[in-house]
């Protein structure tokens, strides 16, 4: 016996219209695509947001169905402009007479004898050389000592108030902790020079582009050792020169 089974289907059918809201926001999320719509009725004074979600997957479909990026209707009359002042230009420059020809006319060049011209300039007096003046050399190696020189001081300086922000003053009774004996003695021998020389860079009387900008710092410090009563740990020289 035949069987005939029916089976009704009621397909219900809706169509969401955004062609008129802005997008206000684009979101991807763990995969899904979150498009923000928003439109304004003013007359209602009201504001209708609606998100529309798609998967990676849907989105990638529906703009391969494109094709190619669907363009906004400004976008659109932009290019319209844009030809149509390209097809202007075309049309004036059609309109402009063409330059006339260029002929180029190739003549022989005629050479004519003559006797070249010789200019005698007087003969200049020169000091004999003497291969024994070394002045130049001399020059050379105090300006390039003068580029070192300012180097050291800025490491000296540096290298004192480094060792002061990690300093016990409470241990000043020793040599290691003893600022004094650190002048004095400690970096003239790391440095290689005279005790005297390196006063001067600790009073900015040498170098003074590079010493005199430590001198914010030593006044800090002097006031520093002062207020934690660690004066008499500062030698008189560094409380002169920088205590008032």
């Amino acid at each position: 016996m035949i069987e005939i089974t029916e089976q009704e289907f009621f397909i219900k059918k809706k169509k969401l219209d955004l062609s008129t809201a802005r997008i206000s926001a684009v979101q991807v999320i763990d995969n899904t695509v979150y498009i923000s719509y928003e439109e304004e009725d003013i007359k209602q004074e009201t504001i209708t947001r609606i998100t529309v979600s798609t998967s990676l997957d849907q989105f990638a479909f529906i703009t391969s169905e494109v094709g190619t990026r669907p363009r906004s209707s400004k976008e659109l009359a932009a290019i319209k402009a844009k030809q149509a002042a390209l097809e202007k230009e075309e049309k004036v420059e059609e309109k402009k007479p063409a330059p006339p020809a260029l002929v180029q006319v190739i003549r022989d060049a005629i050479l004519e004898d003559s006797e070249p011209k010789v200019t005698v300039l007087p003969p200049v007096e020169q000091k004999p050389l003497n291969w024994k003046d070394t002045s130049i050399e001399r020059e050379a190696r105090k300006a390039n000592r003068a580029i070192t020189d300012k180097e050291v001081v800025d490491r000296v300086l540096t290298y004192i108030f480094k060792w002061h922000k990690n300093n016990d003053y409470r241990k000043s009774h020793e040599q290691k902790h003893n600022l004094g004996y650190l002048l004095k003695r400690v970096i003239p021998q790391m440095f290689h020079l005279p005790f005297e020389n390196c006063k001067r860079y600790y009073l900015g009387y040498s170098f003074p582009e590079v010493s005199r900008k430590y001198e914010f710092q030593w006044k800090k410090l002097v006031r520093s050792l002062t207020n934690n009563g660690y004066s008499d740990k500062i030698p008189k020289y560094l409380r002169d020169h920088y205590g008032h």
